[in-house]
């Protein structure tokens, strides 16, 4: 009798160790898997157990998954544990939840919900339909960054910092839904997310099974190493002052003081302190920049440059050396961002926005302006005649004013008018021998 249990033992201990190696096989083995760019991340997951084959061999990597699908794989990937301790005491109520019909994702999607990993998410968790829907790149984006929360991991400004680059390049950024353009800035810092080929994020673009299997292995290998979230704003200051003593010769770099300004290098959105964009956070650095460059410092123009009083911006951003260029303002010729009032409001822009990240845009409409724009006044010859920076918008009956810091062109000083001497920007289309204005904003659109 105990030589019959030895023998079902060892046969029973055959099969099991079969069945693993048969588990494990099948995750390398995929028939359609080699040679395909996830091969790797789905052989990972799979061999982990968050994914399954969809029989006969084959993975599909191409097909869709669902929001139910994903998040049943982030749920054997992280909460498996957890999600079951869960279900076993709260069955009751998630019968009651669904109406007495459980379908398979249903524990492990009212899980996500409780835990508050899919907020912001846009799946109903008791629609069947919105269960079977597949996932977006939006959603992914951000229930891949709910988790990362859960575990007590964002990205820190100095991996925002680093992603300014790739950021830079998605051009649809302002068609992400708001509520979810932290969380693609998270992933995106954190490397768990790219761009398409087409230099966009394709938020509305559904995900394949080789991208779900591609974005869970990158969040395990987050976690695993884990990270520090460090949201203090860095306050931008002014480099150290360099005196020149060039000789004036045809171009930037004379005597006189020249000035710089750090970039902390926060990505789109964020001003140079770290905050996000929006009013009360613009004038606050406006206010900083007012004690840096008060009123009545000399800030000449190109024609005197090399006298030894004069102050001009050394490095401005390409973003508003571009900004100010002809093409863009569709002049005869350029404004420069170095000298006079159109390099004083360069550095300003710069000094506000960073040199790196939020793209500049023209605005068409006065009523749309903010505080840090460029206001680009243009003679009837279509040639620049005066660049300012708007520091506040007020209302004139029922047009918007605004009041801007320039430089004064007699006396060649900086001006830092206040809102009870605004002025409407809409009146220089009617001024005798002038033009039209350009407006250069750096706001979100």
């Amino acid at each position: 009798m105990n030589r019959l249990k030895k023998v079902f033992t060892i046969m029973l201990t055959f099969i099991m160790m079969l069945s693993i190696l048969a588990s494990t096989a099948s995750a390398a083995t995929f028939t359609d898997t080699s040679g395909h760019w996830a091969a790797d991340y789905i052989a990972a997951c799979a061999g982990r157990g968050i994914v399954d084959g969809v029989g006969g061999g084959y993975f599909d990597p191409e097909g869709k998954v669902t929001n139910a699908q994903f998040v049943k794989m982030l749920c054997s990937a992280f909460f498996a544990a957890e999600e079951q301790t869960f279900e076993n005491e709260n069955r009751a109520a998630i019968d009651d939840y669904f109406g007495g019909s459980v379908q398979w994702y249903a524990c492990k999607s009212y899980y996500f919900q409780k835990l508050g990993l899919l907020n912001n998410v846009d799946y109903n968790i008791q629609s069947a339909s919105s269960a079977n829907q597949p996932m977006n790149r939006n959603n992914m984006a951000q229930v891949a960054a709910n988790v990362l929360a859960q575990k007590g991991i964002n990205a820190s400004e100095d991996d925002k910092a680093l992603a300014q680059a790739t950021l830079s390049l998605v051009n649809d950024y302002y068609t992400i839904p708001e509520s979810n353009r932290d969380a693609v800035k998270t992933c995106y810092a954190l490397s768990i997310i790219t761009g398409t080929d087409g230099g966009k994020f394709d938020g509305g673009s559904t995900m394949t099974r080789a991208q779900a299997c591609t974005v869970i292995t990158r969040l395990l290998d987050v976690v695993g190493k884990g990270s520090t979230d460090s949201n203090t704003p860095v306050t931008p200051t002014v480099k150290d002052i360099v005196v020149t003593t060039k000789p004036n010769t045809s171009g930037h770099g004379a005597n006189g003081t020249a000035h710089n300004v750090t970039d902390n290098g926060f990505s789109t959105g964020y001003l140079n302190d770290g905050k996000e964009i929006n009013e009360a956070n613009v004038k606050e650095l406006i206010e900083k920049a007012k004690t840096i460059w008060p009123e009545s410092i000399i800030w000449t123009s190109s024609e005197a440059y090399n006298n030894s009083n004069n102050n001009w911006y050394q490095n401005p951003s390409s973003i508003v050396r571009n900004g100010l260029g002809r093409a863009n303002l569709g002049t005869t010729r350029a404004t420069s961002p170095y000298w006079g009032c159109g390099g004083l409001v360069s550095m300003l822009n710069d000094y506000i926005f960073g040199k790196t990240g939020n793209p500049i845009h023209r605005v068409t409409d006065f009523a749309d302006a903010h505080p840090g724009d460029i206001v680009v006044q243009i003679n009837a010859d279509s040639s620049p005649h005066h660049v300012m920076m708007v520091t506040d918008i007020v209302k004139t009956g029922n047009r918007a004013g605004a009041v801007f810091c320039v430089t004064n062109t007699t006396q060649h000083t900086i001006e830092w008018p206040d809102t009870s001497s605004p002025w409407n920007a809409y009146q220089y289309d009617n001024l005798a021998g002038y033009g039209s204005v350009v407006i250069l904003s750096r706001w979100p659109q």
